[in-house]
């Protein structure tokens, strides 16, 4: 007999066998990424397209690390199981495997400034600033003529008066490319009544109605006639309250109507003899503190002071200032927003309560502010269309006040946007005496001041509150028989307390000697105004308890009818102070960097004393938290590397 047994790969009794498909059953043994395919007696394993192996054992093949997997050059080859993604990259388009090169300066400006040339390049484009712009292609700046010259970028001529117009006629479009209208007297506001091209500062009949401006009751308004109501020496057509005599015109309002004869002083709806804030809008008339004033105007609002006393003349009322000031940023700890860290500006965009300077989240959009993109616009979602690192929601505008960037005087501080000292408080500092005060006239929406008056000394300070700070400002003095003092001051935080930027004719002994020349004092006064501080600034030397003499140069005194450009730099955070004086183009005097860092920002204001018939003109105040090279050059090793590091 004999047995028939079927061999592997079949099946039967022996005498009949039949191939058996191995594959039919779990893939023949093959692995999950390969291929069974049934043979006579047995089977084949082969691998799948993108794995390698033996077929019992198959492994993922990376195509992208040859050729990068057939993809484009300008693609991505991404693995993935079996095979890959191909995709092109930033600055192409396609389907990864043909990818062609995108025109970004198609589409806005290719994400440059509007003052910027966009090139397109392979998968990017660059972008650089125009002639007469510099900056990174991303934020152009207009060049900035040299001291001496007016105009726009490089398109420059002398300006002989400094007040930022150029002697001649320039092609630019800018208005400062216009002839000065006044050549050789400052007016930056270039205000011309009649129209003539003659600026009212030389015009001796700025109204063009036959009267000499020094014998017009309106030397800006014509008026032949004369006629003036009231008596209060301006005439009926220009008169704020022609039937109603007030001499100082004041008008809180702007609306062209007189507060001596008008029943709202502040527009906000409520008649002065039931508003508990004439002089500032506050429809809802909230006190707090019961004491009949509004909060709006309260220099204590939580402390009921009907007097509203402010012996230091710093806006906080005795009631609730206690002197306290740990920062040393002229606010008191008691109302201030970062009690601990300098923050004289009080900003707080959030309006949270915590200064921008210490809170973690300035606009509360839920980014800390170390990585946020747009640190006082709220934008959660951290768009950026163009990489650049600066969120899309404040590209333009970086603190949302709606001024663009290029235009605004603060980009990081949206209550600051330009130059403006209209809202004076004017403070004197030795009222002790009866003398003459000083009259300002304000020109230029604030941005040029003038005083007539020979007076004891005093100050005018502005509203807004700086900390590191840029100021510039022409000094122009008419008067030709005195030789005293102008000057003015910055880091205003009391009547006591602030610097001072003195500037002296000539040498003089008068209650102690003065001398030619410019000189920075820190004020630190313990009596406040008086007799003993008027001497501390006069004397060319630290008084004690007074002030103290940081820095004098005695090479050159002011001389009247010329122009004279002052540049300040103050960093507060690093204790550095630097000023430069010029006279037309040339620099005249160079203080080198000056350290105090006894106050830590304030406002800004304008100094006289004895001395009339000055000019501060083309006023302009920047913040600015960047150092200037000379005064980076400068600084001692530790202050370098605090600036860097910060």
């Amino acid at each position: 007999s004999r047995d028939c047994t079927c061999t592997s790969g079949f099946t039967g009794d022996g005498l009949v066998c039949t191939d058996v498909d191995e594959c039919l059953v779990a893939n023949g043994g093959c692995h999950a990424n390969a291929d069974c395919t049934n043979d006579i007696g047995g089977r084949t394993c082969t691998c799948h397209p993108g794995y390698q192996g033996d077929g019992l054992q198959c492994t993922d093949v990376d195509e992208c690390l040859v050729a990068n997997g057939g993809c484009d050059a300008n693609a991505l080859c991404s693995n993935t199981a079996g095979s890959r993604d191909c995709t092109c990259t930033s600055g192409f388009t396609g389907d990864g495997l043909v990818c062609t090169d995108v025109d970004e300066c198609l589409v806005s400006n290719g994400g440059c400034h509007a003052n910027a040339q966009c090139t397109n390049t392979a998968g990017s484009r660059t972008c650089s600033c125009l002639a007469g712009y510099t900056g990174d292609g991303l934020t152009c700046q207009l060049l900035q003529c040299p001291v001496g010259f007016a105009g726009q970028g490089q398109d420059c001529a002398p300006d002989s008066d400094l007040d930022g117009y150029p002697d001649t006629e320039l092609s630019c479009s800018s208005k400062y490319c216009r002839k000065d209208n006044c050549v050789n007297r400052p007016n930056s506001g270039q205000e011309d009544a009649d129209g003539d091209g003659i600026g009212d500062a030389c015009d001796t009949d700025a109204d063009g109605d036959g009267l000499l401006d020094t014998s017009d009751n309106c030397p800006l308004i014509a008026n032949p006639g004369q006629q003036d109501g009231d008596s209060d020496t301006h005439g009926d057509v220009c008169d704020n309250c022609p039937v109603v005599s007030n001499p100082s015109q004041n008008d809180v309002d702007g609306d062209g109507t007189g507060d001596h004869c008008d029943s709202d002083i502040d527009d906000d709806g409520l008649l002065n003899t039931a508003d508990n804030c004439p002089l500032i809008a506050n429809g809802n008339q909230a006190d707090v503190d019961g004491d009949g004033l509004g909060d709006s105007c309260d220099n204590c609002p939580q402390h009921n002071n009907p007097g509203q006393e402010d012996a230091d003349e710093d806006r906080l009322g005795d009631a609730c200032d206690d002197n306290v000031d740990s920062d040393r940023d002229g606010v008191e700890d008691g109302v201030d927003n970062c009690p601990n860290m300098a923050n004289g500006d009080q900003q707080d965009v959030d309006g949270d309560g915590a200064g921008d300077a210490c809170d973690t989240d300035s606009d509360n959009d839920g980014i800390n502010d170390g990585t946020d993109n747009c640190l006082l616009i709220p934008n959660s979602d951290q768009k950026d269309t163009n990489g650049d690192g600066i969120g899309d929601a404040c590209t333009s505008d970086f603190d949302g006040d709606k001024i663009l960037d290029s235009d605004d005087n603060c980009i990081a501080n949206p209550n600051v946007q330009a130059t403006d000292f209209r809202q004076l408080q004017l403070v004197a500092l030795n009222p002790e005496t009866p003398s003459t005060p000083p009259v300002w006239v304000v020109y230029d929406n604030g941005a040029e001041i003038h005083q007539t008056k020979n007076s004891d000394p005093a100050i005018a300070v502005g509203d807004h509150a700086l900390v590191n700070v840029d100021f510039d400002g022409t000094f122009f003095i008419e008067d030709t028989s005195d030789d005293d003092f102008v000057g003015f001051i910055f880091s205003y935080q009391s009547n006591a307390k602030f610097y001072l930027v003195t500037w002296k004719k000539g040498p003089q002994n008068w209650n102690g000697q003065a001398e030619r020349g410019v000189a920075l004092k820190l004020v630190d006064s313990a009596t406040g105004p008086g007799t003993a501080l008027e001497t501390a600034l006069w004397v060319t030397a630290s008084t004690a308890n007074q002030a103290q003499l940081l820095w004098h140069d005695g090479s050159i005194g002011w001389t009247p009818n010329v122009a004279y450009r002052w540049q300040l730099h103050h960093r507060p955070d690093i204790g550095t102070i630097r000023f430069y004086l010029y006279q037309g183009n040339n620099q005249v005097i160079d203080s080198g960097n000056i350290y105090d860092d006894t106050l830590k920002g304030g406002r800004l204001g304008l100094f006289c004393f004895s001395q009339q018939q000055i000019i501060w003109s083309n006023m302009k105040y920047t913040c600015s938290d960047d150092v200037p090279q000379d005064m980076f050059n400068d600084l001692p090793t530790h202050l370098q590397t605090q600036v860097t590091s910060s």
